[in-house]
């Protein structure tokens, strides 16, 4: 162990999201995808893994998430597990896409970063109404842009919503809608007296 990691402890470390995929394989058979799954529960230093694939690429995937001191270790450490449920269910391991993402902390929403989300979805979990989200999707640069339109709606990855929040642009009430009723009640008091 490196002495950073002894000096800092448990507290130093921090959880990242670590995902593989395959380039197609030479065969694909029925239950390769519960083997990949089945090896990933042994995993050294993965956790809460998740094996998919899909027979018509022949291509396999997986998610977990690792805690480390730092990204260079959790990259380290997942794709040495990667590696080791490979060679265990008898797959050379021929990855061709590996990613690291810190959880972060703050972000509520990070064990959710890969979800697709539409509009219902997003006001859902933005605590906004649908109108409001068609309404910041509708001013040029003030929400993260669709990634589709699908039957009318827009979609959205959820990673991309929450680095916008991480990020502090939140402020998703109009000014005008918050001030607009106080107003009213002012005038409407003013009214009353005179």
């Amino acid at each position: 162990m490196a002495a950073a990691e002894v000096v800092g402890g448990d507290m130093d470390k921090r959880w990242y999201t670590v995902s593989a995929s395959t380039g197609p394989l030479d065969t694909f058979a029925d239950n390769v995808v519960e083997q990949l799954g089945a090896a990933l529960t042994r995993s050294v230093y993965l956790s809460g893994t998740v094996a998919s694939g899909d027979s018509l690429t022949r291509r396999l995937s997986m998610r977990g998430s690792v805690e480390a001191p730092h990204v260079q270790r959790a990259t380290t450490d997942g794709i040495s597990d990667v590696y080791r449920a490979f060679r265990a269910i008898g797959i050379p391991p021929r990855v061709v896409d590996f990613r690291v993402l810190e959880d972060l902390a703050e972000d509520e929403f990070a064990a959710a970063r890969d979800d697709v989300v539409g509009t219902p979805q997003v006001a859902d979990r933005l605590g906004i109404s649908r109108q409001r989200v068609a309404q910041l999707v509708a001013q040029q640069g003030r929400f993260p842009t669709p990634i589709a339109t699908v039957r009318g709606t827009h979609v959205w990855e959820w990673g991309d919503i929450a680095d916008w929040i991480a990020a502090g642009a939140r402020d998703m009430r109009r000014k005008a809608a918050v001030e607009e009723p106080v107003a009213a009640h002012r005038a409407a008091a003013k009214r009353r007296t005179a």
